[in-house]
């Protein structure tokens, strides 16, 4: 993947346009008008003309260069004419560098690399422009999502380089603002002019046609750490889309066959996304079959994946926090199917102690975890896993009223009179001593109980007017 460079003084110019400083306006760092305004009449020619070269958006390829070179002064625009932070060599030449990169958690690291030495500023952007059309060795369609006839608008182009071009997960807002902010706009309207007079010369006496323009969803897009679910029973009955259908003119799709699927295959999602097209919302999820951002990934309708079950108790407990690890707090359950995105950490929660009002219990295909919901301030609540939030009490018991499946494996757990490891005699029961009072497998529970020193969940059921405790594991 290519990966964006980032000196002190770049990574100074993103936080200010993220930020809008100045009364909410989009600003950079103390770049004067004049390097600017000699930046734009330099460098807009010649992208005009690549732009129209390999079909791109040529106001997509100005704001990447003046975001990459802090408007061609950073030390590799002006050592090596290399205005996008391209690595590696160009017809042989190449310069050593220190470099700022994000791995896939988003956290910055800094490394030294090599970069691509252009004789001139037209081969960087013309080099530039052969790489988001054609892309990498390993893919030649993976920047396919900036082209024009791919892309509707620049800002979906710039949204389709995140992750891919660039590692920086505020890429494209940084793009999109730069774009607005100096009417690079009017780049790409230039081009479509200059193509449109040719098709239509002003001596033509004929009327041109006006066609209605195109209407595409309104997407909604949420992006997350990746989430690993798995493919249902049913997923070949939906399809794997390469985009959002009706988000653009030709949707590709791509056939489960190709990626040796199969029900029960593991998938990482990290994305979710509300399609609203003439006046229908749909929900959308984006995957990718390995964990890595290079490969690439596709949109699927909630019945192709199989997620986690789970259930949601009401309950009143104090909570220790473990500080010793940086853990993530989520504003939902992992597994839920809104996906869950981080809010805050272990790190940054200032008290000791936090009560919790609700519980959820996540089973996935037989593997259970225990979540917490605490009060992070005034306005928001925040998930964590029951192993860094703590339960004060010994046991949590909650009550649990309902008709319980069994499992086929039932037998293989035994009865109690109490929870295990609560008291120093527990008299056990084998399920031939009560089985023949179970009916198809059913029994009433009547109590809930989480061991929390083990994390162990019990369930306690009554059969012919007696209670036991038998392992969370015996049901469905």
């Amino acid at each position: 993947m290519k990966k964006i460079k980032i000196g002190i003084k770049s990574l100074l110019i993103m936080l200010m346009v993220l930020c809008g400083l100045f009364a909410g306006k989009t600003v950079l760092a103390d770049t004067s008008s004049s390097v600017q305004a000699n930046f734009i009449q330099q460098l807009s020619p010649i992208v005009k003309s690549v732009s129209k070269k390999y079909n791109l958006y040529a106001s997509i390829m100005m704001a990447q260069a003046a975001l990459e070179s802090d408007w061609g002064q950073s030390q590799l625009a002006v050592q090596a004419n290399n205005y996008f932070g391209m690595k590696g060599s160009y017809n042989g030449q190449s310069i050593s560098m220190p470099t700022a990169e994000y791995n896939s958690n988003g956290q910055l690291y800094y490394t030294n690399a090599n970069f691509k030495k252009y004789p001139n500023v037209y081969d960087s952007i013309d080099d530039n422009g052969n790489l988001l059309r054609n892309g990498t060795s390993w893919d030649n369609n993976y920047y396919s999502g900036s082209h024009k006839e791919n892309a509707a608008t620049f800002e979906d182009a710039a949204k389709s380089l995140v992750g891919k071009y660039a590692t920086s997960p505020q890429y494209a807002n940084l793009l999109i603002n730069l774009i607005n902010q100096y009417g690079w706009s009017n780049l790409d309207q230039t081009i479509n002019q200059i193509v449109n007079d040719a098709n239509h010369p002003k001596h033509h006496k004929n009327k041109k046609k006006h066609h209605p323009k195109a209407v595409y969803a309104k997407v909604k897009l949420t992006e997350v750490d990746p989430e690993k679910w798995s493919l249902s029973s049913n997923y070949q009955r939906e399809q794997l889309y390469r985009d959002i259908p009706n988000t653009k003119k030709r949707v590709v799709k791509s056939p489960w066959i190709n990626h040796n699927s199969y029900a029960g295959q593991k998938v990482y999602v990290d994305a979710i996304a509300q399609a609203n097209f003439k006046k229908k919302t749909t929900t959308w999820y984006r995957l990718r079959f390995k964990n890595s951002n290079r490969v690439r990934k596709y949109w699927v309708s909630r019945p192709a994946l199989n997620l986690p079950k789970i259930t949601y108790y009401k309950i009143k407990t104090s909570l220790l926090i473990n500080h010793q690890d940086n853990e993530v707090i989520y504003n939902h359950v992992m597994g839920d199917p809104a996906l869950a995105r981080p809010v805050s950490n272990t790190n940054k929660l200032s008290k000791n102690q936090y009560m919790s009002n609700y519980m959820a219990i996540v089973n996935d295909n037989g593997s259970e975890s225990i979540w917490y919901r605490i009060r992070l301030n005034k306005h928001r609540n925040g998930w964590g896993n029951a192993n860094y939030l703590f339960n004060n009490k010994r046991v949590q018991y909650i009550n649990d009223r309902s008709k319980r499946n069994l499992n086929n494996h039932y037998g293989e757990y035994d009865l109690y009179e109490h929870i295990p490891g609560t008291r120093r005699r527990i008299k056990t029961f084998k399920w031939a001593e009560v089985g023949n009072q179970v009916k198809n497998n059913t029994v009433n529970s009547n109590l809930l109980a989480i061991r929390n020193a083990y994390q162990s969940i019990w369930v306690r059921i009554m059969i012919n007017h007696r209670n036991y405790w038998i392992s969370q594991q015996a049901f469905n």
